[in-house]
Parts: structure tokens; C-alpha cells; sequence
């Protein structure tokens, strides 16, 4: 049943800096989104762009800063 497949746009860093823990950040912000009752659909699309952030900056230091979710 495709009614239970999600989809999230693909949101590509301006620079790939460093992408070590990219995947765990992803893991993180869905988890969190979850956790704190929002829909799925907005839960994915927040942690792919979060995890897309991340690969964007050395580091995990304000990762949440300077990006909209």
C-alpha cells in the first residue's frame, strides 16, 4: 500500500565539509520530532534537512542555528 511510503526533498549543503555523523543527526531529529508528537511527513522533512546541515558544517557546535525547521 503506497499510502504508507514518505517522501522528503532532498536539501543539498552549498559546501560538503564534513559528513561524519550526518546519519546519526538524521536519527536524531527524527526521533526527536517523533517523540515530541509531530506528524511524520514534518518530522522526516526536518531531520533530512538538519542532516543535510550537517554535512555542511565541521562539527556538531549550533548545528540548529541558521536553519529553518
Amino acid at each position: 500500500d503506497k499510502s504508507d511510503i514518505y517522501h522528503s526533498k532532498s536539501t543539498a549543503p552549498t559546501t560538503i565539509i564534513d559528513t561524519l555523523g550526518a546519519g546519526d543527526t538524521f536519527n536524531a531529529a527524527l526521533i526527536h520530532s517523533l517523540v515530541n508528537n509531530n506528524e511524520l511527513q514534518y518530522a522526516l522533512d526536518n531531520a533530512c534537512k538538519l542532516a543535510s546541515h550537517k554535512c555542511g558544517q565541521q562539527g556538531f557546535a549550533n548545528l540548529t542555528q541558521d536553519i529553518e525547521l
